[in-house]
């Protein structure tokens, strides 16, 4: 978990230092979807949505060679959504890290990526 935190966190920032157009528009377009499935409780969408929101991260900080570090480490978790009493508030935290992007809270965007990954 800690090695994934880092991994994350440490993309986000350097998307910071890249600019966080690509990844603001890609991550909200994902947020479409999540929040569908969310709400349908369809969980298999949710995990396919979900994975997808964190690697555009990945992805968005040097153009994609850091998954290849990235994909073992997410492939040997268990995703956490029974911390949840809805899936919408998964949804909500994704929300939240795109909300804190979007008004240039880098150190915000971090801390709340770092929450959210339990």
């Amino acid at each position: 978990m800690q090695l994934r935190r880092k991994l994350e966190t440490d993309a986000l920032d350097e998307v910071f230092r890249r600019g966080v157009d690509a990844l603001r528009d890609g991550l909200t377009k994902n947020l479409v979807g999540y929040g569908r499935a969310c709400l349908q409780e369809d969980l298999e969408e949710v995990v396919r949505i979900d994975l997808a929101f964190h690697r555009l991260i990945v992805e968005s900080a040097d153009e994609g060679s850091l998954v290849a570090v990235w994909l073992p480490v997410i492939s040997q978790m268990f995703l956490r959504y029974s911390r949840h009493h809805s899936l919408v508030e998964s949804y909500d935290e994704h929300a939240a890290i795109l909300r804190a992007i979007e008004s240039g809270d880098r150190q915000g965007a971090k801390q709340l990526l770092r929450e959210h990954i339990v």
